[in-house]
């Protein structure tokens, strides 16, 4: 919160963790289009709790880039105590997928704002 202008605003997306521990766990993919590769891998570290994600990028077999990102798991009521401890409150969220909400969907973009004093 004491970064944000005073209307700032955060916008994140959240993976639940039966998301990241289950569903993509241990599984790799590529997207080609001409020239290019892009492959991505995921995996869940349950003693660091949380998920590793290594994008590559190749053009024509050569690595370009690659990065290496991890996320960690957190409960849907986890997000709201953290807001509120670092002065901010969830001022929007909805899946991922639709305007909606509903925390059986396993992604969500969330707003954050600061917390009215």
């Amino acid at each position: 919160a004491d970064h944000l202008a005073p209307d700032g605003i955060v916008v994140f997306d959240y993976s639940s963790p039966t998301l990241l521990r289950d569903i993509w766990n241990d599984i790799s993919y590529e997207y080609k289009v001409p020239e290019w590769t892009l492959t991505c891998g995921h995996n869940f570290d349950y003693e660091m709790r949380r998920a590793g994600f290594v994008i590559t990028c190749k053009r024509r077999g050569i690595t370009q880039w690659r990065e290496q990102h991890y996320q960690y798991t957190l409960d849907l009521c986890d997000i709201q105590g953290l807001a509120r401890a670092n002065g901010l409150e969830i001022v929007r969220v909805r899946n991922l997928a639709d305007t909606g909400f509903t925390p059986k969907a396993h992604t969500h973009v969330y707003v954050l704002a600061r917390r009215n004093a």
